[in-house]
């Protein structure tokens, strides 16, 4: 759904998220339901691509977002709640 101009109030899709649609996302459908995870919990990395061509209007600018579960995954040392993540954006003369 595109976001409104002047709206800044939270729109699914763009800024906000139902978490059954964020679990089913990170996990290709196989947990879909916050029942299953309301126990033990889980962790979701969230990623956003803002790729956008500030000459154009606002509108024009529709981040991607995707959704990967981390915790529990195979060969680590513990079922989770004990991960690091690092990720780097670069571009031909610099590193963020």
């Amino acid at each position: 759904e595109e976001r409104p101009p002047g709206n800044r109030a939270p729109v699914i899709g763009y800024n906000l998220f139902v978490i059954d649609d964020m679990l089913s996302n990170a996990t290709n459908g196989a947990v879909s339901n916050v029942s299953s995870v309301a126990e033990r919990g889980a962790i979701i990395l969230v990623s956003s691509v803002w790729d956008c061509n500030l000459d154009k209007s606002p509108s024009e600018c529709n981040p991607t977002f995707t959704f990967r579960r981390i915790d529990g995954e195979k060969g680590t040392i513990s079922s989770g709640f004990n991960y690091r993540t690092a990720s780097y954006d670069t571009s031909e003369t610099s590193r963020y």
